[in-house]
């Protein structure tokens, strides 16, 4: 999904240095909000074998969120995502709730087509079961992104390709269908939860925002 988002966006952006926004869409004095709407997926990092892939935990969900640009350039972002794991991995399951404030900066404000580049983060509320151990944590979480959107009046159809710092299970490399390693006793593995580690992740969204 990551690679095919880039190509989007990439193309997309050959035609933003001479076309223009609608009128609708030309920078306003003061504050602009805005709220949307946004689907995706991300994996984390794993080398086996040599290979890098991003496929290890995969999850995929939806989120809301909202906007405020000031100026032609900054904006800021707070929303809330619920992700799920797809059953690339038989024996866990994991529901994920990230809220997240993000600050960034627009490029060719007033243009057809706007690139953004994003840094932000928020707590990660997850609760994992895997192997008979069943685990709920709050977890931190930070990430840099880039992406751009196609405006059409006040309507953005977008995407973004963020890279985040998330926490997952202590696991072997090459399966996450491997034994958690838990936190201390048996007992305390399921009351306290198992082992986890911070693990670089890719996620890829596509989104619509509305600018009042």
């Amino acid at each position: 999904m990551e690679r095919s988002i880039l190509i989007v966006f990439l193309a997309l952006n050959l035609f933003a240095g001479s076309a223009t926004a609608e009128d609708d869409a030309t920078v306003r004095e003061g504050p602009e909000f805005g709220v949307g709407a946004r689907v995706g997926g991300y994996g984390f990092r794993e080398v086996d074998g040599g290979t890098l892939s991003w496929d290890d935990c995969r999850m995929n969900g939806t989120g809301l969120f909202g906007t405020v640009d000031v100026g032609p350039h900054f904006f800021g972002e707070v929303s809330g995502d619920l992700y799920h794991s797809i059953g690339s991995s038989p024996d866990m399951d994991r529901v994920s709730f990230l809220p997240a404030a993000a600050v960034g900066v627009r490029l060719f404000a007033g243009k057809l087509i706007t690139p953004h580049l994003q840094v932000g983060g928020g707590p990660e509320f997850t609760r994992i079961e895997m192997g008979g151990v069943a685990t709920t944590k709050t977890l931190a979480t930070g990430f840099m992104g880039v992406g751009g959107e196609l405006n059409i009046k006040r309507f953005h159809f977008g995407t973004n390709l963020k890279v985040f710092s998330m926490g997952i299970p202590a696991h072997a490399h090459g399966t996450i269908a491997a034994h958690l390693e838990p936190e201390g006793s048996e007992t305390a593995a399921h009351h306290e939860g198992a082992k986890m580690r911070y693990e670089v992740a890719a996620m890829g969204q596509f989104f619509v925002r509305y600018s009042f």
